[in-house]
């Protein structure tokens, strides 16, 4: 029988956990926002109790398979850290801004983070963005805009800003967060930014 590990190269590996966490993410959107307009739940304890189960969940998962790296302050730092000004900023700025407005809104502001990313990045290594990269920049907002709205105009909105946690994620962990929990190396540099 052959294995999973020599069948499915990285690349591909993280493309389909790219679009399951994609799904996911979108999924979840409307289900908070479900819960927002039928049961009026309160937008932060939403937020704090997903959070709270899945930093629980996660961290008996990293004491079980790396307990050599969990005992390491730095790693132990940096991963708090990035969980508090990177997911939980992402995530209740989500979640805020779908009490705010709608899912759909919500998920196009959040999409504006990759104009941010994309920035930032050629910033870093003092260049302009590529005709590629404004291409597929232009095409992912654009798609995003009509898969989210179906091309209908957005209502106003500028309460939370959905897009500084991925921003935070992306761009300011410089350090793999992975890498910090598993001690091993990161996945393919293809799928991070340059230093």
């Amino acid at each position: 029988m052959i294995s999973t590990k020599q069948t499915i190269s990285p690349a591909l590996r993280g493309s389909l956990c790219a679009v399951i966490g994609g799904i996911f993410w979108g999924f979840s959107g409307t289900c908070a926002q479900y819960l927002f307009s039928n049961f009026h739940v309160p937008p932060l304890w939403l937020s704090c109790t997903r959070l709270f189960f899945t930093a629980i969940i996660l961290t008996v998962l990293a004491l079980l398979r790396h307990p050599a790296a969990c005992r390491d302050i730095w790693n132990v730092a940096r991963l708090a850290a990035y969980g508090i000004f990177g997911l939980m900023a992402c995530q209740s700025a989500y979640i805020m801004g779908i009490s705010y407005s709608n899912a759909a809104t919500t998920t196009v502001l959040q999409t504006l983070s990759l104009v941010f990313i994309l920035l930032i990045t050629c910033a870093r290594v003092r260049r302009f963005p590529t005709k590629i990269e404004t291409a597929a920049l232009l095409l992912a907002l654009f798609g995003t805009f009509l898969l989210a709205t179906g091309g209908k105009p957005l209502p106003d909105f500028s309460g939370a800003l959905p897009q500084r946690g991925p921003l935070y994620c992306t761009v300011c962990c410089r350090q793999s967060s992975w890498s910090a929990m598993t001690g091993r190396p990161s996945p393919p540099s293809a799928w991070r930014l340059p230093p």
